[in-house]
Parts: structure tokens; C-alpha cells; sequence
């Protein structure tokens, strides 16, 4: 609507002023209803021309997109062994720090194995005790005379001391593997976040490959960038460092400056899985989108977006490198400038959007 307005000043406006103030033809008169076309059909002709040319200008050279979302990774929360659920330690919601405890496992069998590894070692560390006084013994009755301790019995003292000390490192190496299963029972946030949904409950199974605990969402996830799903016809005009604008449901009235920081350069709906059958091209039913990444062009600018939400963005290029490099015309610079500047009008646009968005959610959505 914006580019028929703004084309309709160069074409159908002149030429009505012609006919009216130049050729005297007068509307409701000469000029009406049945025969504005055929009076200013020039004006329309070329209207409709121009804003069908502008319209593709802005919308290539400054492409734009509602298939934006801002993505945030969760972490499932999962115990490394099966077991069933004796104590919970947070809420179905609630914060959690990294290394704080979640839920407890029911550890009975690996409280025994532990029990059991330190007796070992208790008996084993015995045991070279024992071996060590009387080889300390044998070695003192040989200081004071040597032919009482004949050399053969301190060799095998001091060998069955080894001994005793390989079994004890063995003993404290299985007392360290069922402390270790022990722990396994505690299952602690590897991350600072929140824990969501998590409605585990005392005496419930848990299966580490087919029913998780809950979900953990890591402190700041979804607070980076957004992703944004452009059309596959701007892959020629999306650039990394591209100025770029969004608005989101979650934050009215609002336009968020962004700034691309990546372009994945590969587009998902090309991607197949080898398998036992031929993929038909004509699966695809869908064409894919181009993956652009957006970064806050300052500091805290999606503090305020939940997560998750849904956002319009616009991108516009900039020729300036272009224009005032030495080889391009005087003509050139003057086209790429009108370019450039058109990007006026689809800020605009966006701006309407961002005005319009939360009546058109809450009234006209049909909700």
C-alpha cells in the first residue's frame, strides 16, 4: 500500500493534474467513475508498473521475514543408571544452581557395595600392618646379629608386603568405584538455570534412555540471538555484518536493532538420510529457508523477549563500499543510493507491523 501511495505521486498524480488544470476536464464531469480509467489510464498503467518494480526492489535488496523465533537449548535431566526415585530436592519450577542436588535415587545396593569395599580395605590395610611389623621385627634382630635372620625370610617378608599393598590399591580402587556409583544416586545440575515441568515424584522409575526426569534450562538460554528463516532468493543478498530490525509478540511495540552474525550455508529441507530407498526429489513439498543468525546490536537488547517468541525481522543491505569504490559510475552510485535509501520505506512497514501486531493478536486473530 505504502509503495502504490508513494508511486502514485509520480505517475497517476501528474496526470490527473494534467487533465484537470491542463485540458479543463473536471471531475464528476468529464472525469468520473465509468471513465477514470480511460482518462488516466497512462497513470495507472505506469503505477502499477512502478510499484510492481519498487515492491521487488525493496523486498529483494531488503528482504524480510516472519519466520523468526528465538531458539534456547534445554538439557534433559537424566540419571547415568536406572533406579527409583527416593527424595526430590526442587520444585516442579523453580532455579537451580550447578551442582545442586535435584533427586536421589534409592541407593541401598550401592550404599552395601560401599560398606563392603571399605571392610576390604580395612582388612587389607590390616594385613600389611601385620606384614610390615614383622618384616620391621626380622630387620632389627638382623641389625643386632645377622646370622639369626636368615636372608631368605626377609624376602619373603617383603614380598608378601607388595603383595598386601597391591591388594590394598585394589581394595581402595573398588571402594572408589562404588563411592563413584554412589554418586551416580544424586543426580545435580551440570548447569546454573531453571528447572521446568518436572514432576517426578517419590517412588517413580527412571530409565536414563526412555523417560527423563524433567528439563533443565541453562541461565541466559535464548537471550543470544535469534533465528530467522529467509527466503531462498536473498541468499545472493544476505551478508554477515547486515543491519537488521525485528519486532516480537512477546514485546509490543517495540523494534529491536540486531545485527547478522552467521549464515548457515546449507539449507535443511536438502538434507536426506542414506537408507534402504531412493529419495524423490518431489518429497520436498515445502522449499526450505535460508538460516540467519541475529545478535542484539546492543548490549541487553532481548533481555526483555521471552524465549521462544515469535518476531518479524527485516534486513537491509548497504552499498556504501560499493558506491564510493573508485571504479563505479556516476549512475551506478546514484542507484545503488536510491536502493539503499528504499529502505526507508520497509522500516516503515515494520513499524506499522510492530503498531498493529498486538491489536491483530488479541482482536482480529479470531481467538
Amino acid at each position: 500500500m505504502l509503495e502504490f501511495l508513494l508511486c502514485s505521486i509520480l505517475t497517476i498524480l501528474p496526470d490527473y493534474l494534467f487533465r484537470r488544470y491542463v485540458q479543463g476536464r473536471r471531475i464528476g464531469k468529464e472525469i468520473t467513475f465509468y471513465s477514470v480509467w480511460f482518462e488516466l489510464r497512462w497513470g495507472i498503467t505506469a503505477c502499477l508498473i512502478l510499484t510492481v518494480g519498487l515492491i521487488t526492489v525493496i523486498f529483494y535488496n531488503h528482504p524480510s521475514t516472519t519466520n523468526v523465533t528465538l531458539f534456547f537449548r534445554t538439557v534433559p535431566i537424566l540419571p547415568e543408571t536406572n533406579g527409583r526415585v527416593a527424595e526430590i530436592y526442587v520444585d516442579v519450577s523453580g532455579p537451580v544452581t550447578k551442582g545442586a542436588p535435584i533427586f536421589r535415587l534409592d541407593s541401598s545396593k550401592q550404599q552395601a557395595a560401599v560398606d563392603t569395599a571399605r571392610k576390604k580395605v580395612a582388612e587389607a590395610d590390616a594385613d600389611r600392618k601385620q606384614t610390615q611389623n614383622e618384616l620391621n621385627t626380622q630387620l632389627e634382630l638382623q641389625r643386632r646379629n645377622p646370622e639369626n635372620v636368615a636372608p631368605r625370610q626377609i624376602e619373603k617378608l617383603q614380598v608378601r608386603l607388595e603383595g598386601d599393598l597391591a591388594a590394598k590399591a585394589s581394595a581402595e580402587a573398588a571402594l572408589n568405584q562404588a563411592e563413584v556409583e554412589l554418586d551416580k544416586t544424586v543426580i545435580r545440575a551440570g548447569v546454573s538455570g531453571r528447572v521446568e515441568q518436572f514432576s517426578l515424584r517419590v517412588g517413580d522409575v527412571v530409565n536414563p534412555l526412555m523417560r527423563p526426569a524433567g528439563i533443565l534450562i541453562p541461565e541466559g538460554a535464548g537471550q543470544k540471538s535469534l533465528q530467522a528463516g529467509f527466503g531462498q532468493i536473498e541468499a545472493q543478498i544476505m551478508k554477515v555484518g547486515m543491519i537488521a530490525e525485528v519486532t516480537c509478540v512477546s514485546k509490543p511495540w517495540t523494534v529491536i536493532p540486531m545485527v547478522v552474525t552467521n549464515i548457515q550455508n546449507y539449507i535443511a529441507a536438502g538434507q536426506f538420510r542414506g537408507g534402504e530407498q531412493l529419495v524423490d526429489v518431489q518429497q520436498v513439498t515445502r522449499p526450505g529457508t535460508l538460516l540467519v543468525f541475529l545478535e542484539p546490536l546492543y548490549d541487553g537488547g532481548l533481555d526483555a523477549v521471552t524465549p521462544g517468541s515469535s518476531c518479524i525481522a527485516n534486513a537491509y543491505s548497504n552499498n556504501h563500499d560499493i558506491i564510493v569504490a573508485k571504479d563505479t559510475g556516476t549512475i551506478q552510485a546514484i542507484l545503488l543510493h536510491a536502493v539503499d535509501a528504499l529502505a526507508l520505506v520497509h522500516a516503515l512497514i515494520l513499524r506499522l507491523q510492530a503498531l498493529v501486531l498486538p491489536f491483530q493478536t488479541l482482536v482480529f486473530s479470531g481467538h
